[in-house]
Order: C-alpha cells, then structure tokens, then sequence
C-alpha cells in the first residue's frame, strides 16, 4: 500500500475562505492535518483520469514536507503521507483534482502528480 503521495497545492485568499494564517513552513511542520475531497472539475477542466469519481468522502492526510515557502494564490509541491491504514485513498492517484478542507471551509485545492 502506498503511503505517502506528491502533490501541487494552493490555498485561497483569506477573502475567498482560505486559512486566516498560512504559515510559510506549515507543510513541512508534519503537525497539519486536512482532509483532501476529490472533485470533478480542476479550474473549469475534466478530471484527467477517467477512472476517478467525485466524492464527499473526506480523506485524511498529513503534509511532510514542500518544497516552497507558501504564499497564498502560489502553487506549491509537497508531499502527505496517507495515515489510516483502513482509508481507501485509491482516488488519490495522478491527475486526480481535489479541494483541501479544514472542517467545512474549502481553503485551497490541489492535484496529485
């Protein structure tokens, strides 16, 4: 089983929901701890890969590392490592689209490389 995935995230404006703070070294803390939703539109565009479906089944990950400090709006590489060994993250395979949510607020999104 896979643990841990690479990823391309942005977070939002604080005007467009996004986190109040955003640390510039919050994902390579290993403490931050969303829930990735994977959804059918990327940026007005088809998720790539065919064979994935939307869902609002909320899939926990904790980010390890980045490779830029964040700014909001600035896409950023990062690795999560996929905690629960009794999750299906079998949706969070390439191309896959999905919103990161803390709760109910939706404060950025991302794709899975």
């Amino acid at each position: 089983m896979q643990t841990t995935v690479r990823v391309e995230v942005k977070f939002f404006p604080r005007s467009q929901g996004g986190r109040r703070k955003l640390p510039p070294d919050l994902l390579s803390l290993g403490v931050y701890r969303p829930h990735f939703v994977i959804e059918r539109v990327a940026q007005g565009q088809p998720v790539a890969a065919k064979n994935i479906q939307p869902t609002d089944e909320y899939l926990g990950v904790i980010f390890v590392s980045q490779d830029a400090s964040l700014e909001r709006n600035k896409p950023v590489i990062a690795e999560v490592e996929l905690p629960y060994p009794d999750i299906d993250y079998s949706r969070l395979a390439p191309s896959a689209f999905f919103t990161i949510r803390e709760g109910a607020s939706i404060v950025g999104n991302g794709r899975v490389l």
